[in-house]
């Protein structure tokens, strides 16, 4: 496991390295044309890339998937099933709600879904949920909790992805904008609503057919 978290920390790190030397280079060669946006966008990235180091080394000691390669082809169901059997908190109970037998077969980034999950996990506690549900089918898999649920009459569906907008005091305003990434990588649309039999809100993975 140690050296997982060391080839982990070794590929992302380098990556950073390598794109922060780049942007720093064009800003002591011709500052003007670096503009804001490109450093706010830098940050973005930093921000997701030591996210996903740090989830993937969480993942390390949960699922037996092969976390060395950045992609792999495998039942992402089966690995939504081992995180969540693998998570405990105190103020947050998840319940997956579809069989054990249910596949879906795709390519994926483990450390990018964990990032998915982890962001999804922390929506639902920001609502005050008590409880997650995991319900799939063939087609889709979705994450309800029982908290306050989306204020789409005060924020438009848009809005919720835009990066740099939180809807709570203590949030960053990206946690869905990388959920929305995720899901763009692995050919999957990312919808939200908010959900009647539970209460509370409901982000849904709906695949590509």
């Amino acid at each position: 496991m140690d050296d997982l978290i060391s080839h982990i920390i070794k590929i992302t790190a380098g990556g950073l390295v390598k794109d922060i030397k780049n942007i720093l280079k064009d800003y002591y060669e011709k500052s003007t044309e670096v503009s804001r946006e490109n450093l706010v966008e830098m940050l973005e990235h930093i921000l997701y890339e030591l996210s996903f180091m740090k989830e993937t080394a969480v993942l390390s000691a949960k699922a037996n998937f092969n976390l060395k390669v950045r992609s792999i082809k495998d039942d992402v169901f089966l690995f939504i099933r081992q995180y969540f059997d693998n998570f405990s908190s105190y103020d947050l109970q998840v319940h997956l709600l579809f069989p054990p037998e249910l596949k879906k077969i795709i390519c994926f980034f483990p450390g990018d879904m964990a990032v998915l999950l982890a962001n999804i996990l922390d929506n639902a506690r920001k609502a005050h949920a008590r409880n997650l549900y995991v319900l799939a089918n063939e087609a889709s898999i979705s994450f309800i909790d029982d908290g306050a649920g989306f204020n789409f009459d005060l924020y438009p569906t848009k809005y919720h992805f835009k990066r740099g907008v939180s809807t709570t005091a203590s949030g960053a305003g990206l946690g869905l904008h990388h959920c929305q990434l995720v899901a763009s990588r692995i050919g999957a649309k990312l919808t939200l609503s908010n959900d009647s039999t539970y209460g509370g809100a409901k982000i849904s993975l709906v695949f590509a057919q």
